[in-house]
């Protein structure tokens, strides 16, 4: 237990620290980077972490979404909203993930809305995951004011949807 926490503290430490670097303005050097690349890379990888959730991925629409964004913040962005898709999805359903015009819309089912007024909010938690920092989509949302994108949430037919526009 006290390995699990100390793993825990210093996972908390390393985060807040990101969200301080970001608020801050330190972000590095934007780069011309397309999404769908790293949305494929980063789906490989949570699908093998995942698999005993036996969930599925649809990835539709554009074949590209070119960003002007630091690679690692774009790569912090995607990882925290397809990470929170696959912790959150019931087990055997399906997370959908839309690339249109400028937008990346990844979504779940789920039983029941989120705060909408809070979900991007520092510890926000509806139901605490082992390992979850509840910082996931505060991390999103800094990086999104930071580059002047919108993020927001819906809970839509059984789905919440987060939605970024670039």
């Amino acid at each position: 237990r006290i390995k699990q926490s100390l793993r825990h503290s210093v996972r908390l430490n390393r985060t807040l620290l990101t969200l301080a670097r970001i608020e801050s303005g330190e972000v590095g050097q934007s780069d011309h980077i397309d999404v769908v690349p790293m949305i494929g890379e980063l789906i490989e990888s949570l699908d093998d972490v995942y698999s005993a959730r036996e969930l599925s991925v649809e990835v539709t629409g554009s074949e590209h979404l070119w960003v002007d964004i630091n690679e690692s913040m774009l790569r912090m962005v995607v990882v925290n909203l397809l990470k929170n898709a696959y912790v959150h999805a019931p087990e055997h359903s399906t997370i959908d993930i839309r690339i249109e015009g400028r937008s990346l819309t990844v979504s779940n089912r789920g039983a029941e809305s989120l705060d909408a007024d809070s979900v991007f909010d520092r510890f926000y938690t509806k139901s605490a995951r082992e390992g979850s920092t509840g910082l996931g989509l505060a991390i999103v949302k800094s990086v999104c004011d930071h580059y002047g994108y919108e993020v927001s949430y819906n809970f839509d037919g059984g789905y919440h949807r987060f939605v970024v526009r670039f």
